[in-house]
This record gives structure tokens, C-alpha cells and sequence, in this order.
């Protein structure tokens, strides 16, 4: 996930929100991304891709 976001750098089309409009803003939310241990938790959705991509589009706040 953290090499993608990097790779959208380069896409012109994305708009970042704000607080993450420099390149600097942006590497440095990386490193906070980076620093944090993930954990996905993941069952079978019986088709239910929606789902699966709310779950995973859940801020930290939202998720607990």
C-alpha cells in the first residue's frame, strides 16, 4: 500500500486533500503510515465485495 501511494506522486489527476498537498506532507505521512503495525483481518464476504472495501477504507478512528 505504502509503494502505491508513492506511485500516485506522479498521477497529475489525484487531489490530495490539504494537509497532504506538499511532497513533504505526503512523505511524512508515509513515515507514520509506515511506523504503525497493520493488521487486516479478513473473512469470506459470500460475494459481498462492498463489504470488504468499507472495512478497509475505515479510518483508524472509525475503527475503533
Amino acid at each position: 500500500m505504502l509503494r502505491r501511494l508513492e506511485e500516485l506522486e506522479a498521477d497529475p489527476q489525484i487531489r490530495w486533500p490539504e494537509r497532504l498537498d506538499t511532497l513533504e506532507g505526503r512523505r511524512d505521512w508515509r513515515l507514520t503510515l509506515a511506523g504503525r503495525n497493520w493488521n487486516i483481518f479478513s473473512r469470506a464476504t459470500l460475494g459481498n465485495t462492498r463489504a470488504v472495501v468499507r472495512y478497509l477504507a475505515r479510518t483508524p478512528a472509525a475503527s475503533r
